[in-house]
């Protein structure tokens, strides 16, 4: 499989007539040296060398598998009050209380006297006790109701609390296996990167741009140069031996 984090720095030799020419063109003024230019501003003059241009080509990797999401916890189930009772329970249980008392405080006073009426409060006392047993009732049973879904309700929150207990444990390997991987990705880009930076401090000679490749403006004196060249270093030894060998010669002449 490609390792895409590796990119290796190579600066080849240039041929003899190449650097012959290099050194022609010094001499004749199109060149400027990296040697030449003070190593706080090489970045401002060689435009290429401010972008970034040595630096490692490789963007820093991100794993494409996202990290893993932990789980969220299960919601405690909210409890289930028991239904109140309807008003037409409510009414009936009134009426016929009230219905009741009137009949009693009748029977107290000795103004019901005959069996019809003793009768009607009989029936009275009945509907009083069938009002409020329909509603104990209806209570009884909307307790059960509610007693019923909160006893599944917890059953189910209990259950999934279980799950997430497994989910938590399940989430806490797989984000090590993900740790790991990026670790791994992250730690091999790393060693790329270096072992790039490391190559071009010991292949490196000099950076040299044309000064037909600059713009209008300088900055401290220099020219901006768009574009920049390289030689490695045994290019670079033998550069300058030959540009010293020149200008001593060319002193001498004058």
């Amino acid at each position: 499989m490609e390792d895409k984090t590796h990119r290796e720095f190579l600066l080849p030799s240039k041929t003899t007539d190449d650097l012959l020419q290099i050194v022609k063109d010094f001499m004749a003024g199109k060149i400027l040296f990296s040697s030449q230019v003070d190593p706080d501003m090489l970045g401002s003059v060689f435009m290429p060398l401010g972008l970034g241009g040595l630096c490692y080509p490789v963007d820093e990797p991100i794993q494409k598998v996202s990290v893993p999401l932990p789980p969220l916890p299960p919601v405690k189930p909210t409890l289930v009050k028991p239904v109140e009772s309807s008003s037409k329970l409510n009414t009936a249980v009134t009426q016929a209380t009230q219905a009741l008392d009137e009949l009693q405080f009748k029977h107290r006073w000795e103004t019901v006297t005959d069996d019809v009426e003793l009768a009607s409060l009989a029936e009275a006392e009945l509907a009083v006790r069938t009002a409020n047993i329909a509603k104990q009732t209806f209570h009884e049973s909307a307790q059960q109701r509610a007693d019923s879904e909160n006893d599944t309700n917890e059953k189910a929150y209990q259950a999934a609390l279980i799950s997430y207990d497994d989910a938590v444990t399940k989430h806490t390997a797989d984000f090590a296996v993900w740790e790991a991987a990026d670790t791994t990705l992250i730690a091999e880009w790393t060693a790329h990167s270096q072992a790039w930076g490391k190559a071009v401090e010991d292949l490196l000679g000099v950076i040299y741009g044309y000064f037909t490749d600059t713009g209008p403006r300088g900055v401290n004196g220099y020219p901006i140069f768009f574009t920049m060249h390289m030689l490695n270093k045994a290019d670079w030894d033998k550069v300058k031996t030959t540009i010293k060998r020149e200008q001593e010669r060319t002193i001498e002449l004058g």
